[in-house]
């Protein structure tokens, strides 16, 4: 009885890759059959418009949550500046209606 033992490394059985479901395509194969330069040229400025526009919508959106939380810590504090004013207002009335009644007074 004969033991024999491959030392070439024939074909040995594939693996299942992760993710073997999904497989992107290949671009670099695309890429070679377009040969107008026009066409790539208008590709490419699509995509950068869309992603400069993306980031410009992403910006506003940052700006506009900070100017909304800063209306509203403004709101808060424009209702307590409003109560102080109308407190004065009323200790001025009081302190003008006391000089008037005081003045009244025959000396």
């Amino acid at each position: 009885m004969r033991i024999e033992v491959n030392l070439l490394g024939g074909a040995r059985r594939a693996r299942k890759k992760a993710g073997a479901g999904l497989r992107m395509p290949d671009f670099g194969r695309a890429f070679a059959q377009v040969k107008d330069p026009l066409f790539i040229g208008a590709v490419v400025a699509i995509v950068a418009a869309v992603l400069f526009i993306g980031s410009l919508f992403t910006v506003q959106q940052a700006q506009l949550a900070m100017l909304r939380s800063d209306a509203a810590r403004l709101r808060v504090e424009a209702r307590r500046y409003q109560n102080l004013i109308l407190a004065k207002r009323q200790a001025e009335r009081l302190r003008d209606s006391l000089v008037a009644e005081l003045t009244w007074w025959p000396s």
